[in-house]
């Protein structure tokens, strides 16, 4: 049986081992986003947390649901409740779990690629060029599109510049294959 959506347009869809998780667009003025989750099998939809701010991306781990917004990057336990902040910058519209670690763009003056553990320490930053859209993450490298067309691999540890690794003149996501 597939899982549906209650209403509105759902976007920034992560699973784990029974439920799936979504962000719900309402787009209706004030109305806030909403993350709702589902059983894997289908069933009933559940609202486990009504945004006061736009949710830009999530994803899922066995502690909880991790939500990227404008503000930062917050943690709701799987069930629903109250987020904890896990980090104090935002505006990225990708947010990446690899391993125990959360990766994120930041869109403000202090743009760059960054990471925190999952519990919110730990805050890195991983390059300082802005990715366009989506970037990929492997155990040593992210990958990214940035503005212009370039296509960049970047060491966790930033001890080298940005490799340039392709070109594409109109780069929207990255993915490994």
């Amino acid at each position: 049986m597939p899982v549906q959506a209650e209403r509105h347009r759902p976007f920034a869809v992560a699973a784990d081992e029974t439920h799936v998780y979504w962000i719900e667009f309402t787009g209706h003025g004030n109305e806030p986003n909403r993350v709702l989750r589902a059983p894997r099998t289908g069933g009933a939809t559940e609202l486990l947390y009504a945004a006061t701010r736009g949710l830009h991306d999530l994803d899922v781990d066995d502690d909880g649901v991790y939500l990227l917004h404008g503000a930062g990057l917050e943690q709701i336990p799987k069930a629903g409740g109250a987020p904890t902040l896990l980090h104090d910058q935002g505006g990225g519209d990708h947010l990446v779990l690899h391993r125990n670690r959360l990766f994120f763009a930041v869109n403000d003056a202090d743009q760059g690629l960054f990471s925190v553990l999952t519990d919110g320490t730990d805050s890195q930053r991983h390059s300082d060029i802005r990715p366009l859209h989506r970037f990929a993450v492997t155990d040593t490298h992210l990958y990214f599109a940035a503005e212009g067309g370039d296509i960049y691999a970047q060491q966790y540890n930033m001890a080298n510049p940005p490799t340039l690794v392709g070109q594409d003149p109109c780069p929207t996501d990255v993915a490994l294959g």
